[in-house]
């Protein structure tokens, strides 16, 4: 009997050790193979982070050298210039942006570099008291600010009164008020704004959508339909209007 079971029983279980350890294998090698993807995955986020953090710091040593360089060569042209490359190279660094506008203005021999600077400083501030005294007179709902970008001049002055205007009927003065967006401003990361654009958190959804219907059934701004964003640094409803070549964008 005992034969006849070794004979007819062994044969199978060998076969199904055989499996059971070749399906181990196969699982544990899968997991193997998807911890290493997932390894080399973070290995190169990593790497590409740190290089583009390598690749910011140069070019800020390298624009801080240019800084220092046009202060002890008195050179007012190069300082000019270095106005509007700091906006670009330092957007995302508020603090650093100022540190150096600092160092420039107080190296500075040139009036109007000086008056450049200050000038700058000023619009910033004026934007962000304009938009914190908004949001202060109504907490418990919501706040439209109709924006103007700087680089636009007057044709985006025009438009954004336009769209002030359509909705003065609608909701009034206390809920509106109106900015200019400085272009130093527009250059940060939060910001960049280059179209007709109604930025919205989640709660006011509702209303962004309302304000574009009564913007697109007034056709306010024609050459190019508003588009609503919806962001989460900004509890307020923020309409842009910038211009493009055509018109408007």
């Amino acid at each position: 009997m005992l034969e006849r079971f070794n004979k007819y029983w062994i044969g199978p279980s060998l076969a199904i050790l055989t499996a059971l350890s070749t399906y181990y294998f196969n699982v544990t090698k899968t997991q193997l193979e998807v911890q290493q993807k997932q390894l080399e995955n973070v290995r190169f986020s990593l790497e590409t982070e740190l290089k583009r953090k390598d690749f910011e710091n140069q070019q800020r040593f390298k624009l801080y050298d240019m800084l220092i360089a046009s202060l002890e060569e008195k050179n007012i042209r190069k300082q000019r210039a270095l106005v509007s490359l700091i906006d670009v190279v330092l957007a995302d660094d508020s603090t650093l942006r100022n540190n150096f506008r600092d160092i420039l203005l107080l190296g500075t021999s040139s009036d109007s570099v000086k008056r450049t600077i200050t000038d700058i400083k000023n619009e910033e501030k004026q934007f962000f008291t304009a938009t914190a005294q908004a949001s202060e007179q109504n907490l418990s709902s919501f706040q439209i600010i109709v924006c103007r970008t700087e680089e636009n001049g007057k044709e985006s002055q025009i438009y954004a009164q336009k769209v002030f205007n359509e909705l003065l009927t609608v909701y009034g003065k206390e809920k509106l008020s109106t900015a200019m967006l400085p272009q130093s401003i527009n250059l940060q990361p939060a910001y960049k704004i280059s179209a007709n654009e109604i930025r919205y958190s989640s709660e006011n959804e509702n209303e962004a959508k309302r304000i574009k219907g009564i913007l697109d059934m007034k056709k306010t701004l024609p050459l190019e339909p508003v588009r609503l964003r919806q962001v989460n640094q900004l509890s307020l409803i923020h309409i842009s209007e910038p211009t493009r070549r055509r018109g408007i964008s």
